[in-house]
């Protein structure tokens, strides 16, 4: 009798922990979408929004696509490792941080030129591992320090004085003046190339929303800060949440975007007065934010380890949805995809849908109810490019991505 009374125990808290499985794996599964790259370490992204193209930087190569991640060209620059990539957004020129150097691209990632023109005479230049490019100045972030160049004729000055060697782990720019991260803490340019050390935390990444500065470090209940009177005074702004040990910070679309190790991430968009979880998948390590348009961006990193880590993934702002929670356990399936005349739905819940489509940029191309049991959508009259389906019903809302070709 004891020994039933185990096993009907046992099976109840089998089926508890497997609808709570089921749950969780809704909530974080159901807002992000993969869109390629997958296996592979996503350490970069850069997007030129006009034409709908991404640059992400994988296992230290360059890929493009300008299809949505229906197809990712890969870009080989002097089989040099890349590190950096950053996009003009003015000009939609290119440029590559490498482990020799910097490199520009004036036709959008075709062709890529070296532009090193003021670096120490050597048959190996720095390695470049940040780019930020503001008004008619770029500024980079090398392994020999920072150098700063007029946009217009690239001639590299070194802007080192005073400022201690480190890995750079952010650079930005507020109120005239350019802001370094290094382990050893947080530095800000002043006249004559001096730097002035604002904060001695060991800081992982750095961003700016508005007038205020945020950092964030290691750790579990201080790993962000946020400094409004230009880094002279720092607030532990952490929420009561249990992530630990941030590795990256973002402002992307007036959204504050943090990236924990094994932690997924966490979003504020008011200037993080109040957070929410932000996740991908169980156990995703977030590397860095990037927008495209009215997306959110993504890179992760890979582990061998762990199934479908690492790769690229995007989601929905605030106008389409981002906060939503999707209670619907099911995928929808498109198809054919791509296509050129329609595209079909099974659509299982015998239930009135709305359904929707987006371009890339986030508009609202269709819009219709349907309760059929297989959706036929005429897509004949679209661009050709990658959309967005998406579902919504009592039971919470579906999305999927498909190619009119």
């Amino acid at each position: 009798m004891l020994i039933k009374n185990k096993l009907i125990l046992y099976k109840k808290m089998t089926n508890i922990f497997k609808l709570f499985f089921i749950f969780c794996s809704v909530v974080i599964y159901g807002q992000w979408v993969n869109i390629g790259l997958a296996s592979k370490t996503v350490s970069k992204l850069s997007t030129n929004e006009t034409l709908g193209i991404i640059y992400a930087v994988a296992d230290e190569q360059l890929y493009k696509t300008n299809d949505f991640g229906q197809n990712w060209i890969l870009k080989s620059i002097n089989n040099h490792q890349i590190f950096e990539v950053c996009v003009d957004k003015v000009t939609g020129k290119v440029y590559l941080g490498t482990n020799n150097g910097i490199y520009r691209s004036d036709d959008n990632g075709e062709n890529f030129l070296p532009i090193n023109n003021g670096f120490p005479s050597s048959p190996i230049f720095p390695s470049i591992k940040k780019i930020i490019i503001k008004n008619d100045d770029i500024v980079i972030g090398t392994n020999a320090g920072i150098y700063k160049s007029s946009l217009d004729s690239i001639n590299w000055t070194n802007v080192n004085n005073n400022l201690p060697l480190g890995e750079i782990k952010g650079l930005d720019w507020l109120n005239g003046n350019f802001y370094v991260a290094l382990p050893s803490g947080i530095y800000k340019s002043t006249l004559n190339n001096n730097w002035e050390t604002m904060s001695s935390l060991n800081v992982n990444g750095l961003a700016v929303q508005g007038n205020d500065l945020f950092l964030v470090k290691l750790g579990c209940s201080d790993f962000i800060y946020k400094s409004s009177d230009y880094g002279q005074t720092w607030s532990n702004i952490s929420p009561n949440y249990s992530f630990c040990n941030a590795l990256t910070v973002a402002n992307k679309n007036n959204e504050l975007l943090i990236g924990f190790y094994y932690g997924s991430a966490m979003s504020s968009t008011n200037n993080g007065m109040n957070w929410s979880s932000y996740n991908i998948t169980p156990w995703t390590t977030i590397l860095n934010f990037e927008k495209l348009n009215n997306f959110v961006l993504a890179g992760t990193e890979y582990y061998s380890h762990i199934a479908n880590s690492g790769g690229v993934y995007y989601k929905f702002n605030s106008s389409l949805g981002l906060n939503e929670v999707n209670t619907a356990n099911e995928k929808i399936f498109v198809y054919p995809n791509p296509s050129r005349n329609f595209v079909y739905i099974d659509n299982k819940n015998n239930e009135d849908e709305i359904i929707r489509i987006y371009n890339i940029s986030g508009q609202l191309v269709n819009s219709f109810n349907s309760r059929d049991s297989k959706i036929m959508i005429d897509i004949r009259n679209l661009k050709e490019g990658a959309y967005i389906i998406k579902l919504e019903g009592k039971n919470g809302f579906r999305v999927q991505k498909f190619i009119k070709n």
